[in-house]
Order: structure tokens, then C-alpha cells, then sequence
């Protein structure tokens, strides 16, 4: 399961070189990381994301679940 997280990863990172301005490709880097638990590139790429299509509610929603769950992590510390 990982390895396929990681070529994901990769794919949309290369679509992002080729087209730095894809909503999909920060959209889908942000679900990526989430899924991977690397918060804090996933709030990274779902706010470029948002910078590209303001207002879009799944990745409003996405990026509302990694701050809280990033602040409950730092909470814990």
C-alpha cells in the first residue's frame, strides 16, 4: 500500500512540474500526504489548492480535518 502512495505521489508531483497551477494535482498530492500521515505537506498542498479554486468544499474539508488533527497532535507533545 505504500509503494502505491509513494508512485502517487510522485505522479502528481510531476504533474505539478509540468503544470505548476493544477488544482488536481495540489488537490490530489493534499489527499496523498493525508492519507500517507504526513499532515503537514498535506495543509500544504490543500492551501495552494484552495489559493488556485477558492471555496472548494472537499478540499475545505480535507484541510478543516489535517489542522485539527495536526493541533490535537500538538496538544499531545
Amino acid at each position: 500500500k505504500q509503494g502505491k502512495l509513494e508512485n502517487a505521489i510522485e505522479h502528481f508531483k510531476e504533474a505539478l512540474r509540468l503544470d505548476p497551477k493544477s488544482f488536481g494535482a495540489h488537490k490530489y498530492l493534499g489527499l496523498a500526504f493525508m492519507k500517507a500521515g504526513k499532515l503537514e505537506d498535506a495543509k500544504d498542498y490543500f492551501s495552494k489548492a484552495l489559493k488556485l479554486k477558492p471555496g472548494d468544499e472537499e478540499v475545505t474539508k480535507a484541510l478543516e480535518i489535517v489542522t485539527a488533527r495536526l493541533e490535537a497532535s500538538n496538544v499531545d507533545h
